[in-house]
């Protein structure tokens, strides 16, 4: 992934949102587009709050907030942000899940996004092995993005947890 957000401090404020169902190039680019214009009025304690998405592989959803004169990103903005998914979803027929489901890699090298208990039969089955590529979408800082914590080794995030109890043998 190209360098996500670079004026944006390490401990700017991340959300991570997987998407369903996978938008294709030019849905992005509208997706990217009304965003921008969420951004222009994202306030903070009333202040002027910075923001800029990324969206990978149309699968997730990264929105990156900065402080332009607030303390901190408040709990307002976060609300702010989440009614303007929930506008966005409507606008677009996506749904942009909150709830962390499962992010990873199939066999093609593509996204795909689980619930919990559809992850947990996939490594029942054995089609997950410590090695495979999965998303930690509970990431909150950009500087846990720009240190690698995003896409890991299933062993190596939380996933791991769930493969230790779950993974025949």
């Amino acid at each position: 992934m190209r360098e996500f957000a670079p004026g944006f401090p390490d401990d700017a404020r991340l959300w991570i949102h997987p998407l369903d169902p996978k938008l294709e190039a030019a849905r992005e680019q509208e997706l990217r587009a009304a965003l921008e214009v969420f951004f222009q009025g994202w306030q903070s304690h009333g202040q002027p709050l910075a923001g800029q998405a990324e969206i990978v592989e149309g699968r997730l959803l990264l929105i990156v907030a900065g402080k332009t004169g607030a303390d901190e990103v408040s709990g307002c903005a976060g609300d702010s942000l989440l009614h303007g998914i929930g506008e966005l979803e409507k606008r677009f027929g996506l749904r942009i899940l909150r709830a962390p489901p499962v992010a990873c890699r199939d066999g093609a090298g593509g996204i795909q996004i689980m619930e919990r208990p559809e992850f947990i039969r996939a490594l029942k089955g054995g089609l997950f092995k410590p090695e495979s590529r999965v998303f930690d979408t509970t990431l909150t800082r950009l500087g846990d993005l720009r240190a690698g914590r995003f896409e890991v080794p299933l062993n190596n995030g939380w996933h791991g947890e769930l493969y230790r109890r779950h993974a025949p043998g």
